[in-house]
């Protein structure tokens, strides 16, 4: 996984506080440079550049080394801004904290941490609720796929080396996979499908300790990652749309929804040949996807009072 440009979204709250810090210290890691955007509505310009210049001051890590630092304000929806930027400058990496939107309005139209994982190009690490400096000590990559895809392998085993963690690789295999006609064949079938699964992960990650579990994807990894005290789940991204989404939701989505560690996702999309992985080269190829996908204008929103840092 390479990261030389990271994208951090700020809506001057404090989850995107914890964000900002946290990307500070992969961009002092890795020597990426860290692009801060933040969109406001009817905000003054001066007086929003300000604002996101204090905030970065706060928030920054402490004791990090030298990176390159660029903030960026634009007048726009918070996801569409951070998606269309990160399509222009070929961004490597969204950061961006979730307040854990629930109810009727994130059912009817998600948070922005969710429209970033569904829509984004590039892989989107959400932070929950991190320390005040970051000790990223385990990471959990978790697949729902016996092979794993090389993408979700390099963000795992990059973001590992980049923090000296440790790293485990977890399948959850699905009783849904079980096709036979005879129930007493299932547990056979589980031992069997484990021990493959166990050669798989040994092949794909031969310096993770192996984890197979059964059940629901997104419950068992949630399950799994609590109990194990993970600081990082590491998942791939299917990003469904329309009815197939509403319907079958994402276990990426709901990891980000419910999980207390930060969540690194990993977009899985076929490309065709020659299509970049940056799938917004134009404004006007993100407008129609937006239409299509939210059905909302690309309108800023009524800005917020920043909120007391901490």
């Amino acid at each position: 996984m390479k990261i030389e440009h990271i994208l951090a979204a700020v809506d001057f709250s404090p989850a995107s506080g914890h964000a900002l810090r946290g990307a500070t210290q992969v961009a002092s890691r890795s020597g990426a440079k860290l692009t801060v955007l933040h969109a406001h509505g009817r905000r003054d310009e001066a007086e929003t550049r300000a604002l996101l210049a204090g905030f970065v001051q706060t928030w920054r890590a402490r004791d990090c080394g030298e990176f390159e630092l660029e903030k960026v304000v634009v007048r726009s929806r918070a996801a569409y801004a951070t998606l269309a930027f990160a399509a222009k400058e070929a961004v490597d990496l969204i950061v961006c904290g979730s307040r854990g939107r629930t109810g009727l309005k994130r059912l009817l139209l998600g948070s922005v941490a969710e429209k970033l994982v569904r829509m984004s190009g590039c892989p989107v690490w959400v932070f929950r609720e991190p320390p005040r400096e970051m000790h990223l000590q385990k990471v959990l990559l978790a697949c729902d796929l016996r092979e794993i895809p090389e993408e979700i392998s390099a963000a795992a085993e990059r973001i590992t080396r980049l923090f000296e963690a440790q790293l485990t690789g977890m399948y959850v295999v699905q009783r849904s996979d079980f096709h036979g006609d005879k129930s007493e064949y299932l547990d056979a079938w589980y031992l069997e499908t484990e021990t493959e699964a166990r050669k798989d992960l040994a092949k794909a990650l031969p310096d993770a300790q192996a984890l197979v579990d059964v059940g629901e994807p997104a419950e068992r990894i949630l399950a799994r990652a609590a109990e194990k005290g993970v600081d990082l789940i590491v998942c791939g991204s299917h990003q469904r749309r329309g009815l197939d989404h509403w319907i079958l939701g994402s276990v990426s989505e709901k990891l980000v929804r419910q999980a207390q560690c930060s969540v690194l996702c990993v977009p899985l999309v076929p490309l065709l040949p020659g299509e970049d992985a940056h799938w917004w080269s134009s404004r006007e190829g993100l407008e129609k996807d937006w239409q299509e996908e939210f059905g909302e204008p690309e309108a800023p929103e009524a800005p917020e009072e920043p909120p007391d840092s901490q």
